[in-house]
Order: C-alpha cells, then structure tokens, then sequence
C-alpha cells in the first residue's frame, strides 16, 4: 500500500485529477536552467579543444620529442666512441715506437752485455725523446734490475729524476712481470705520482723477434692537456677528462660516475641544458681499475629541430580545430537549436494550461521529430496512468486518501470510506473533522498523537478502533507519509487506512495458545534443570575425569576428577578454552597448535579421536601423561561438541618402563654367556701373545746388554775376540731370526684382538641405548641393526649364516633404545625358528636382514629359512604371553612387546610373510616424522 500511495503521490505531481485540486506551481515543468544550450556547446567544444591541445602537446613531446632525443642520444654516443678512438689512436702512435725500440737489434745487443755495449742512452736524446713524444724510458733485465732510465719532462725542455721506488712497486704486478709481456704486451694508461701517462711495455727481442727476451722495455707519454687539444680537435667536440677517484668532482661527472661505476663498458648520455648535451664515458687504466671520466659535449640542433617541429604541429592542429569548431556550432544553432526551442515552448505551453489531452507538433524525419514523437507519447501515458490510478484507488479494500497540509482537508477519499465507515466519501470532503466521531472512546488519545505527528510532516502509524454507523466495532489500522514540494515545503499527507477486525480475531485467538504455550515451556523447563542437576551429579561421581566443550573449543563443564587431577577449581575453567589452557604445549615443551590437536579436529572431519599416550598440563605446570579418548555430540547430523575423558597414566608408564627393562635384561643375560665366549677368544689369544712375549724379552734383554757392552768396547777401540764371540752365541741361544718373524706377527694378532673386543664392547654399548628422555631423537637405523647383530652374534652364528642387504638411510626420529629390543627379539626368533627345522641335521639356515626407504618411510625386514608359523597360530602370536617355544625358552612377551614399541609408540606398523616349510619375513615399516604420523595413526 505504502509503493502504491508513492506512485499516487509522484502522479499527482505531473498532471490534474479530476477529483483534486492541484496548485498551478505543481503542474508546471521545470524551468529550463539559466544558460541555454548553444553557449554550453560552445562551452564544451573550447573545453574539449583544450583538453585536446594538452593531450597533444604531451603526446607530442613523448612521442615526437622522444625520437628525437633518441637520435640525439644515438649521436652522442657515436662522439664519446670518436673521442675514445682518440685516445685509442695515441695509444697506438706511443706502441709503434716501443715497437721499434724494443723489436731493434741494438737494444737487443745492449741488453745481452749492457757493460760491454755502447751506452744505449745516446739513441735517446733529449730532443729525440721530444720529437717522438716520450716522457719516459725504461729498460728492465730479466733479473728485474733496471738497466737504464731516463726521464723527459718536454713543457720545462730538463730532465726530471727517475721515481725508482714507484717503479719497484709497478713491476711487482703480475701482468707486468716478464712471463707475461712475453707472451701478452701491454698498451694502457696509468697514474704516476705526477699525473696520469699512456704507457706501452713490450718484450726486448731481435729484429727477427726470435729467441728468448732479454729484459722489458717500458715507455711512456704524458697525458696532459696537449693530448686533450689533439683528442678534441680530431673529433670536432669538446673533449674533458676528469679524475675518477677525484674528491670534488662537478655535478654533472657526479650522476655520470654513479651510472658508470656500476657499468663501466656503456656510454650515458645527459643533457647539460637546452643548448648543449654530454655523454660520458669511463675511462681505465693498464689494470682494469678506473683511472677518468670523459666528458664529451655538443650543441644540440637535433633536439632545437625536434621543438621547431612541434611547435608546428600544434599550432597548424589548433588553427584546424578552431575553425572546425565554428562552423559545427553555426550548423548546430541552424539545424538543431533553433528547432529545439520551437518543441520547448509548445510542451511549456501544454503544461501551463494542463492539457494532457492535446499533443505536440513536429515535422521531418530526424532525432527532434523523434523527441516530439516521444513527449506525445509520454502524454498519452500520462492520460492513461490518469485513468488507471482512479480505477485502482476505487478497487482496493482500504481507504486512499490525500489531505492538504496547508488547509487540513482532504482532497481525495477513495469509495472504500463508505464501505467501512457506512458514511459517503463526500461527507468527509465537505467536513475533514466528521470521522472524528465516530472513534472508540478509549482511542481518542492514540488518533490525537497520530495527528499531531502528522502535522509535524512525520510518517505515521496506529492502530484504534471506531463504532460504524451499523453499530459495530471495527479495528483500523492506518498509516501515513508526508509529502514535500520542490522547495522542501510540507505540501500533502497521504494514507492507507485498512479494516484489520477480522486479523485482530485471530490474534486474540493466539495470544491465549501463546499463554498456554509458555506455561507448558516454564514446566518443561523445570524439569529439563531438575534433570540436568542429576546429570551433573552424576558426572562429578564418575571416578573417571571428564570434560566438555562447545564447537568453538569452549569449555563447558569438568568433572571433579578432572579438576582434580588438573588442579584447577571450576570457576577457573569456566568458559575457557581447553586447548589453550591445558593443552597448549607438546611433552617437550613446544608449541602444540590448535589446528593440529586431535581434539580440534572432530569438528573439522567428524571422527573420534584416542590417543593413548599425550600430555594435558596442569595449573601449576607440570606435565600430566594421560590416555583420551574424544567422542563427538552431534545434534541434526551436525558436531556441536565433544566430550573428552581422560586417565592418568603415569603408572602404566612406569610399568611399561619396568617391563622393557626387563625384557631388555631377560635378553642381555640369555645372550650373556654368548657375549662372553666371543670376548674370551681373543683375549685368550691376546694372553698367549703377551706370555710369549714376556719369555722372548728375556733373551732379546741380554742380548741388548751384549751390544752395550759391543758399543763401548768399539768407543775406546779395544774391541775383543771373546766379547764378539759370546754376542754370537747369546744371539744363537735367543733364536733372533726366528723372533724378529714372529714378535711382529704376535703384536698383529694382539691388535686384531682388542679390535674384536672393541667391536663387540661397542656393539653391547650401543644396543643397551637408553632413551634418557621421553622424547624421539634422530637414529641411525642401520647402525643400531649392526650393534644389535655383533650382540646376538653367538647366538646365530651356530644356527645361521647372517646376510645385510642395507640402503642409504636417513635418520629416523624414533626411540633408538626400543628398537634395539625388536630387532634383538627378531633375530632371537628367527635364530630358534632355524634352529627347531636343522637340530637333526648339519645344516646351516639363513638370515637376511635388509633396509630400505620406501618415500616418507623407512622399511627393515628381518627374513629365516626356519620352519614357517603354521596358519592356525598366526592370528596370536602378537598376544601376550602366546609362545610356541618350550618351557624355561620364552616368555611370549617378546612379539607383543614389540608390536607396542612400533605400532603404539612409534605410529609404525610390523607385518609378517610366512610360508611353512620355507620360513618368515617380518617387515618393520617407520615413518620418518614420527610424531605427526603418530597422532595421525592413532587419532581414530
């Protein structure tokens, strides 16, 4: 009703009703704005024009103007090349004449006898030196004395002093030393104490350039301001070199040597300013470090060309578009404006008068006939939306009425008034006060508030009740919404006013089930908290700990064993988070996250968890080793929560411990008189060696005393024949050729003894392994497998030959101590089962233990060739105190024992292959994560 009064109210704005009287100011059009369309065209065509202009003017200087900087650039690049060719060109004139020195069979004859040639200081005259442009000469032997030297200054026409101590340190580089210029001379720049010089060294040879060089000859040329000039002149620029270490060096080298330093081998190039442009070049010395910066700058007319052409392209495009823009707008005021305002006035003209039923004229065949086409169409909608409101607003069952802010009358009531009143609608246009008397009396307050707010322009609604002309009580329900003019003023109110007796019925009827209702609920409720009172009851006797939690993780309730054995009190626990409060940490003490606790996880894929062997923690603390089990609470298929129950296994560990201990010494004391005869043997053969030994030290003992006597004899020269013979025949007595065969070999023997020993010392050491904390630590699989076989050896050497088949393994995180226990059982096992099939025969079984990694794990199989396990017994044999072994033989605790430390502890599995007859396979497969494959294992 409330869309419907909208869409009466946005009509009665466009055109007169019949039945109201609408203001003139409400009819009318809007009023066209102050500047008409022919100036806001030529608003826009200037506007766009500019932003034309500047577009292209930006577009020309990146897209003109960047071709030719480039070809600028290009250019300059091609100077710095010209001027480095230059330079290149200097080096080249200073080489030909080292060549012609050194290459000359005179400075080759001079080097060969520099004392007994003539001085080769006479080929370098001052004015020589001056005429072939050489500062400096060097000739250097191959003993790296210089022979001779000599120094030209040519701008003071004097000889200058020889920096000898510069040159020591110079001739120490190794691309400088005589190996290398033999077979690679050098041509380059380097820095002297008095300035930077071109420099060329070359090997002294013949003039053939045959045999071995004699020496080095070394030359060099000043690079000063004349060879700039040169350098400059030959390439029609402005040539500047600047030091590359210098400490003040100009703004422009400043940018340049950034770039440059980082790339030596390219050429940037930067403007200077609009007049003149640079590219700069780095320039190195005989070593490859950098010596200059070389600056060389032009005018530049490519660029000054670049801006000529587009200031021509910008002026010639900005005359184009100006006259292009008049004569669009002299057309558009012929052809479409002048019309345009001729269909303006005629629609104002129709407006003012409110006649909806004429229409617009127009003529051709254009955009304006169709916009004339399209406003009489508008007014024939209009006509018919007329009729149609009036056939609406007639129909429906509540009354539809429009009051005038201004004068508080109504100037439409639909016909429903009189349907539900029993007086005519005309009454009440006559007298807008008349329904008043028929309100309920007790309602008079309501309708009064109802009506003051709509005289504050507020949207309203209220329910009252009013006695019809027939004598009967209806309830009305009424709303209305207040509507503003253009100029925000309060002009009309219109309503819906709706006949809801029948509705009023139906609820009285309602609110007597809902009081039934809630009566029922406070019973139900009653009951339901007396139940709960029971459970919780209940829950607190339960000598098992219990605690719950919500789909959030919160706690929702703990038993008095749980709080117990956690060492909380109820209101501590209340509302918290379980997992943060007490299990948050793993037995090692890291972080456990949320999102990996098995708990947690019953939310996420809808599975109980049990976990045999977990740590909660409690307030003050410490570590509580518990079992859990968590089953979920499903309402509507849905998990809403999880109820965790959990003991204290403290003890159960401990026996455990004490139960692998003693396994371990039921193992180590039946493999005892084994481990000892395998010791005796060799210290039996160590002790007959050490024996042997003693008695033969005797005999080597006076013979040793003999030649002391030998020695001292021979020192004062009195050396007798009687001394000689009795060191004969103490030598004869103690058999020394047989002894210096034997005592080597004896040692030998003693060495390789103590070696099995050691082995077998270790072997028991490492196989007794004692896991010092609850935690896994990284294990070297294959080395505990041969510890544990050098332990058990006596044991199957007997019965069994032993094969190892091991693969390259990574070390497992795994309790190292505990399965030494297995593989020991194993190979017990296998030893007894080879034993029972060939005790009546000389043969001898088979033992193969292999090792492998198979992707994420790790997998041992200890194989025999004994009898096989019959197929009726091998659903128990991993029962406790199941055995087939003889009385005094086993325990039947030994495979149990051992699935428990693979599969519970370590989240492993431990399988069998059996054929009878031909033997068994037992296959030990470890993850090599262990604890997060265990939880995932044992999580259920």
């Amino acid at each position: 009703m409330f869309g419907l009064a909208t869409l009466c109210s946005r009509l009665e704005s466009g055109f007169p009703f019949a039945l109201v009287n609408f203001p003139e100011s409400q009819t009318m059009l809007p009023r066209l704005p102050i500047m008409k369309i022919g100036p806001k065209m030529l608003l826009v065509f200037a506007a766009t024009m500019t932003g034309g202009m500047v577009v292209l003017y930006f577009l020309s200087r990146d897209l003109l103007l960047s071709s030719f900087r480039q070809l600028e650039i290009e250019q300059m690049k091609q100077n710095v090349d010209y001027a480095l060719s230059a330079l290149q060109q200097e080096q080249i004139s200073l080489a030909r004449t080292t060549n012609d020195y050194a290459y000359w069979d005179r400075t080759y004859n001079f080097m060969f006898a520099p004392q007994a040639s003539p001085d080769i200081g006479q080929e370098f005259q001052n004015s020589t030196m001056e005429g072939l442009g050489l500062n400096l000469v060097v000739l250097r032997d191959l003993q790296g004395k210089i022979v001779y030297a000599k120094f030209y200054d040519s701008e003071k026409h004097a000889e200058l002093p020889v920096p000898a101590d510069f040159f020591e340190q110079l001739f120490l580089q190794p691309k400088l030393s005589q190996a290398n210029i033999a077979h690679a001379p050098c041509d380059g720049m380097l820095r002297f104490p008095d300035g930077a010089y071109l420099v060329s060294v070359r090997p002294i040879l013949n003039s053939q350039r045959a045999g071995e060089p004699l020496g080095l000859f070394f030359a060099a040329r000043r690079f000063d301001d004349n060879t700039v000039a040169r350098i400059s002149d030959l390439t029609h620029t402005s040539v500047r070199f600047e030091r590359a270490d210098a400490n003040l060096l100009p703004p422009d080298f400043q940018l340049a040597a950034a770039a440059l330093l980082q790339y030596p081998d390219e050429i940037r190039v930067q403007p200077l300013s609009d007049q003149s442009i640079a590219g700069y070049a780095l320039v190195s010395d005989l070593f490859g470090k950098p010596l200059f910066l070389a600056r060389v700058d032009t005018a530049r007319p490519i660029y000054e060309r670049g801006k000529l052409s587009q200031f021509y392209l910008f002026a010639s495009v900005l005359v184009g578009a100006v006259l292009s823009s008049l004569v669009i707008l002299f057309f558009l005021q012929k052809f479409v404006l002048s019309r345009l305002s001729g269909l303006s006035r005629e629609v104002q003209s129709i407006g003012r008068r409110k006649a909806i039923a004429e229409r617009v004229r127009f003529s051709g065949r254009d955009e304006l006939s169709s916009l004339a086409q399209s406003i009489n169409g508008m007014l024939t909608e209009l006509e018919r939306s007329q009729k149609q409101f009036l056939f609406l607003s007639e129909n429906i069952h509540q009354i539809f009425w429009i009051k005038d802010a201004k004068a508080n009358r109504y100037d439409y009531v639909s016909s429903a008034y009189e349907r539900i009143t029993g007086r005519p609608a005309a009454s009440l246009l006559q007298d807008s006060a008349s329904w008043k008397d028929l309100l309920y009396p007790d309602d008079r307050s309501v309708v009064q508030r109802m009506l003051a707010d709509q005289a504050r322009a507020r949207p309203t609604e209220a329910y009252y009740r009013i006695r019809s002309e027939d004598g009967q009580v209806r309830w009305l329900w009424e709303r209305s919404f207040p509507r503003f003019g253009a100029d925000g003023r309060y002009e009309q109110t219109t309503g819906l006013t709706e006949d809801i007796t029948e509705f009023k019925r139906h609820e009285e009827a309602l609110l007597s089930a809902q009081l039934e209702l809630e009566q029922r609920v406070a019973a139900r409720t009653a009951e339901v908290e007396e139940r709960s009172e029971l459970i919780k009851l209940l829950v607190d006797s339960i000598p098992v700990a219990m605690y719950g939690m919500d789909g959030e993780g919160t706690l929702t309730f703990c038993n008095s064993a749980a709080l117990a054995l956690l060492g909380y009190e109820a209101r501590e626990v209340a509302g918290k988070q379980s997992h943060a409060l007490f299990h948050h940490s793993r037995p090692d003490g890291s972080p456990y996250p949320a999102e990996t606790c098995p708990i947690l996880a019953s939310f996420r894929d809808g599975q109980d968890a049990h976990v045999i062997d977990e740590v909660f923690w409690r307030k003050d603390g410490t570590p509580l080793p518990v079992e859990y089990d968590s089953r979920q609470i499903r309402r509507e298929g849905r998990v809403v929560g999880v109820v965790v129950s959990f003991v204290n296994i403290t003890d159960r560990k401990r026996q455990e411990m004490e139960l692998r201990h003693s396994q371990k010494l039921e193992a180590v004391g039946r493999l005892a008189a084994g481990i000892a005869h395998e010791i005796n043997t060799p210290i039996q053969f160590i002790g007959d060696n050490t024996r042997f030994l003693q008695v033969s030290f005797q005999d080597e003992l006076q013979l040793i005393h003999k030649y002391q006597e030998l020695h001292s004899a021979a020192a004062g020269g009195t050396v007798s024949p009687e001394l000689l013979q009795q060191i004969s025949d103490l030598r004869a007595k103690a058999d020394w050729d047989y002894l210096e065969q034997e005592i080597p070999r004896a040692t030998e023997q003693m060495l390789e003894g103590l070696n099995r020993v050691s082995t077998i010392v270790r072997g028991m050491k490492e196989f007794s392994h004692v896991d010092r904390t609850n935690e896994k630590a990284p294990g070297d699989i294959n080395r505990a497998l041969e510890s544990t076989l050098i332990v058990a050896r006596n044991e199957l050497k007997y019965v069994a030959d032993v094969e190892t088949q091991f693969g390259e393994l990574p070390l497992v995180i795994c309790h190292l101590g505990d399965l030494n226990q297995v593989f020991l059982n194993l190979l017990v096992n296998a030893a007894h089962a080879i034993e029972e099939r060939v005790k009546s025969t000389n043969a001898r079984g088979q033992i193969t233990v292999r090792t492998r990694r198979d992707g994420d794990w790790v997998e041992i199989s200890i194989s025999d060739t004994g009898a096989g396990i019959p197929e009726d017994i091998r659903e128990k044999i991993f029962d406790p105190f199941f055995t087939t072994k003889g009385v005094g033989k086993g325990t039947g605790q030994g495979l149990a024992l051992a699935r428990a430390i693979v599969v519970e502890k370590h989240g492993g599995t431990l399988t069998f292959e059996s054929k009878v007859g031909k033997g068994t396979t037992f296959f030990i497969r470890l993850p090599l994560s262990g604890a997060a494959i265990r939880e995932e294992a044992l999580a259920k």
